[in-house]
């Protein structure tokens, strides 16, 4: 169970993680590998919860997370704030690859087809009606 801190804040925690669940949304971390267990990414002490940073996204795209890992170092070594990042992957292809595959399948195309056109025009037999007679 996700502690929130007290009571209140255990039943408001709770909510919001079922209407996220009953939304179709995926916890990065949480519905990974260990449902229920949490990874640290608060350091800032008291009575506070562990995990205090999430990472939603669909379904679809849940299938791709990588394993999550907090780069802790961040707010224990060098004090940059009480929140660790909470660090994703996933495995998908940059869109920008997507994009430049797409641009050069399309020139392919235009190339094959106006070869093929070339190809047509010097096999095409048929009279020439500018060509001048003997």
């Amino acid at each position: 169970m996700r502690e929130q801190g007290s009571e209140y804040k255990d039943k408001v925690g709770r909510e919001f993680f079922e209407r996220a669940r009953d939304r179709g949304w995926h916890e990065c971390v949480w519905d990974k590998d260990n449902p229920g267990d949490e990874v640290q990414t608060w350091f800032g002490g008291g009575n506070h919860i562990r995990q205090d940073d999430h990472v939603f996204c669909d379904q679809t795209l849940g299938r791709q997370v990588g394993q999550p890992w907090v780069a802790k170092e961040a707010a224990t070594g060098l004090g940059l704030s009480h929140h660790a990042p909470l660090v994703l992957d996933f495995d998908i292809e940059p869109i920008a690859m997507t994009s430049l595959r797409r641009a050069v399948k399309t020139d392919d195309d235009a190339t094959a087809a106006q070869a093929a056109t070339d190809d047509a025009m010097e096999t095409d037999h048929s009279p020439n009606p500018t060509a001048s007679g003997p």
